[in-house]
């Protein structure tokens, strides 16, 4: 394997770990969401339990927009390109 080949790996691997734990927050996240909301319909009634699944949803949603913006800056700008490139900044000051 050349070098190359191995870095490609391993940013597939990582990849793949991170699907995996993307999959299972979000079925984690839905068991969650539905026994809450449950719950609180058979203590408080049907509109307390829509209030409930409204934050959960909302809840989801950003959840879902931070592991986005998390990824995708990862992908444009790995960690070490900023420390590099604050380095070599310094450098040539």
């Amino acid at each position: 394997m050349v070098p190359g080949e191995v870095l490609l790996a391993s940013v597939d691997a990582v990849n793949t770990v991170l699907d995996a734990l993307e999959a299972a927050e979000k079925q984690a996240f839905s068991a969650t969401y539905g026994a809450a909301t449950r719950m609180v319909i058979n203590r408080f009634g049907e509109s307390a339990g829509e209030a409930t699944e409204d934050v959960f949803s909302t809840v989801g949603h950003v959840t879902g927009t931070t592991w986005n913006i998390f990824k995708i800056r990862k992908t444009i700008a790995p960690p070490g390109l900023l420390k590099n490139a604050a380095k070599n900044t310094n450098r040539n000051s």
